[in-house]
């Protein structure tokens, strides 16, 4: 996993500084160069220590752990998952922008602010699944365990009443 994530690193590191910065790009009068890109990691990384990453990475290994099974690389697949949603998002983004080059029917602004419309309906309708997903999951009844006695209910079920 740490080598994955060294890889990761290096690959963008690489993108940013061999292809991107010595390309100039800009938007109006902002320039995309490697201020950005550490600036964008730096946040990145704050943003990886938000309260409610570390809550969702801690239940998911204590329920595991509950069921026996070793959560090794709990963080790493929600990461993981957080990372290909960023991408998806850029390359929406991305997508939307090389369209309107090749058609030139629009300015380079108004296709990236379609561009960002789309991407945030995508990171919408990703948070939209996550929650039927957990209010379908709240709603199964649980089992008994083994020994008859029901299971106290988890900070999240407890919270919600």
């Amino acid at each position: 996993m740490a080598a994955f994530i060294t890889a990761l690193h290096v690959v963008g590191w690489f993108t940013l500084v061999a292809i991107v910065a010595p390309e100039h790009h800009s938007l109006g009068t902002k320039s995309f160069g490697i201020g950005i890109g550490v600036t964008a990691c730096t946040l990145g990384m704050r943003h990886a220590f938000d309260a409610d990453h570390v809550a969702a990475i801690d239940n998911t290994t204590r329920k595991l752990m509950e069921e026996g099974r070793r959560p090794l690389s709990v963080g790493f697949w929600f990461s993981l998952g957080g990372a290909s949603l960023g991408t998806a998002v850029l390359a929406t983004v991305a997508a939307s922008r090389t369209a309107s080059l090749l058609t030139d029917h629009k300015s380079q602004v108004d296709a990236l602010t379609s561009g960002f419309r789309l991407a945030y309906a995508l990171s919408a309708a990703f948070v939209v699944v996550l929650l039927l997903v957990a209010a379908f999951a709240l709603r199964t009844p649980r089992s008994a365990d083994p020994e008859g006695a029901e299971r106290a209910p988890s900070d999240a079920t407890a919270a919600l009443g």
